[in-house]
Formats: C-alpha cells, structure tokens, sequence
C-alpha cells in the first residue's frame, strides 16, 4: 500500500504544479503580452552589445556623395552631390518608424497590466487574445500617429545642427527629461496618472466587441500619451539609446507598480538623467572643440 501511494504522490505532484499554471495564465491574461516585451527586449540589447562589438557608425542624416567616384572622374574636379532636404527627411522617416514602434511596444505595453486585464475579463474567454490584441492596436495607433510628429524633432535637429552635433545628441535630450521632471512635479500628475487606468464596459460579440476594444486602446493610449510624452519626445532625441531607453523603462515601472502616485522620486530621476546627458555632451562639445 505505501509502495502504490509513494508512486501516486509524484504524479499528485505534477498535477497540481500544471493546475496552478494553468490558473495563473487564467487570472493574468496580459502574461503572453510581458513575454512578448520580454523578448522585445533581449532583440534590443542584443542588437545593441553586436553594434557595439562590429563598431557600427551612424550615418549623417546628409550624406555627401562624390559625382566624380560614380563616373571616375578625376577627384580634384569632382563636385559633391547632396540628396535634397525632401530626401533626407523621407529616408530619415522611414529609418524611424520601426525603432519607434519597437520602443513603444518595449516600453509602454508593460504600463497596460491593469487595462489589459480588464480587456480580457469583460470578454468571453475564447475571445480573450484577440480582444487583447485589438486593444493593444488601438493603443499602438495613437503612438504611431504622435510619432509621426516627434519623429520630426531629431530631424529638425540635425538638419540645423547636423546629425553629429553634440546638441543634437545629447544636450537637447537632457533639457528635455528636465522638463519631464517639472511637470511630473505637477498637481495635475496625479489625476493623469489615475486615468491611465480608466475602465469602460466592452460588448462581447460582433463588431461592437473590435470597436469596444480598438476604442478603449485609443482611450487608454491617450491617457498614457499625456503621461509619458515628454519623457518618450527626449528618448526620440538621443536617437533610441537601448541603454537609455533600459534606465527610462525602469523608472516608469517604478513610477506605475510600487510607488504612490504623489511620490516626487520619478521627478528626481528624470533630473538626474537630463542633468547628466547636458554634462556629458558639454564634454564631449569641449573635447570636439579642441
């Protein structure tokens, strides 16, 4: 008897390990949704410590093109061709979108625990994943449109001071996180922050379940636009550092699971990183300069 009990015991075991899996996906619908930023992640630092290692360059926003290399003229007679201002911004653009949009889903997604669990629950559970998924479009839609705006700002940047300009790249990051910090400094904080996690009822069937929740994602995504814009607006100008974007992804989290909404400590980080991004890239000016 104990021989067949010592035998049962195992597999007891193992069925109430898979029997807590399975309520633990079933109360945290959002799990695949951390995965997958999760992944997201590990692509980005991976990309980053390879371009680190193959000592990759980037490339001036105009890059000047010798005429007589392409017709093998002589190079003392040769007159260099610039793309036109259209042109460069165009390819500026196009360069842009996707890390924007992988910055986004790396660093925004993880903010939506207490939306996207409230997509899943109003829903029946065999239309869980979609219903998630069209909530997280919804929410995607409003950053890409706004994108399109701050995608600008780099390129302004460069186009007046050059791709390879200190303010460019750096200085003009740091005031921004300052101003960050001054106005998450702000009484009306709070209230936004609290919107962030606004709840509205979603239909469970048909085409009023995809507008429900395409519709709830732009709601949410707003409230989060009016939350983090500064702060993603500085990261857009230090041209999606990885390393940057780690410390800043950090901070938010922080900011949104464990601590309370009137805390100041957000505020003091955003001053340090701005500080410290103004100091860094006046050195760097200095050391240019001589």
């Amino acid at each position: 008897m104990s021989l067949k009990s010592n035998s049962i015991e195992p597999s007891l075991k193992v069925s109430n390990l898979l029997h807590r899996i399975r309520v633990y996906f079933a109360v945290h619908p959002e799990w695949w949704v951390w995965f997958f930023c999760g992944f997201v992640w590990i692509l980005l630092i991976w990309n980053s410590l390879f371009t680190a290692i193959i000592g990759e360059s980037v490339s001036s926003l105009i890059t000047c093109l010798p005429i007589d290399s392409v017709n093998g003229e002589d190079l003392s007679s040769g007159i260099l061709k610039q793309p036109s201002v259209f042109e460069s911004i165009q390819e500026r653009l196009i360069n842009s979108v996707f890390p924007w949009v992988v910055m986004v889903i790396a660093m925004m997604f993880p903010l939506l625990q207490s939306a996207i669990k409230h997509t899943a629950f109003s829903v029946r559970r065999t239309d869980r994943e979609i219903s998630i998924l069209l909530f997280l479009f919804g929410y995607a839609l409003v950053w890409s449109i706004i994108g399109l705006l701050f995608l600008m700002l780099p390129v302004g940047l460069d186009l007046l001071f050059g791709s390879r300009s200190v303010f460019s790249q750096g200085i003009a990051a740091g005031i921004v996180f300052i101003i960050a910090a001054v106005m998450s400094w702000l009484p009306t904080r709070q209230v936004i922050m609290v919107r962030c996690e606004f709840t509205r009822p979603i239909r469970i069937s048909g085409w009023r379940l995809v507008k429900d929740c395409v519709l709830y994602g732009i709601i949410i995504g707003v409230a989060c636009l009016r939350m983090c814009w500064v702060v993603m607006a500085a990261l857009m100008l230090a041209h999606h550092s990885t390393m940057l974007m780690l410390l800043v992804t950090m901070i938010v989290l922080i900011e949104r699971y464990r601590v309370p909404h009137e805390s100041r400590i957000p505020g003091y980080a955003w001053t340090v990183i701005g500080l410290a991004l103004i100091i860094s890239g006046t050195f760097v000016g200095i050391n240019v300069g001589t």
